[in-house]
C-alpha cells in the first residue's frame, strides 16, 4: 500500500474481511492476516535479496506504513472492535 496507506481505508478493509468470515461462519473465532512491509527505509542500493533494493525498500513509503500500523487510530480501532493482534507464529 505505501503511501496510500491510511488508517480509515485500512479499518474498512478489515471489518470487511470480517464480515465476510462472519457471514460463512457467524459466532467462530476468525483471523484475518495482514501483509505489509513496515519500517524504516534502507540506505544501501546494494542491501536486499541478493538483487539489491528496490524502490519501495528504499523509499519513506515503509516508514509512513510502519506510522499507520503503530498508530493511536489503528490501536483504537483494535480495541474497539475487541480485535487481538498475534504474530505468525502463533498457534
Amino acid at each position: 500500500m505505501g503511501s496510500s496507506m491510511q488508517a480509515d481505508r485500512l479499518q474498512d478493509t478489515i471489518s470487511d474481511a470480517f464480515n465476510t468470515l462472519e457471514e460463512h461462519g457467524p459466532g467462530m473465532c476468525h483471523s484475518v492476516e495482514l501483509m505489509s512491509h513496515p519500517g524504516y527505509p534502507g540506505t544501501d542500493p546494494d542491501a536486499g535479496c541478493g538483487i539489491g533494493a528496490d524502490d519501495f525498500s528504499m523509499s519513506e513509503d515503509r516508514r509512513h506504513e510502519m506510522n499507520v500500523l503503530t498508530g493511536t487510530a489503528i490501536h483504537e480501532y483494535y480495541v474497539k472492535n475487541s480485535i487481538e493482534l498475534v504474530d505468525g507464529c502463533s498457534t
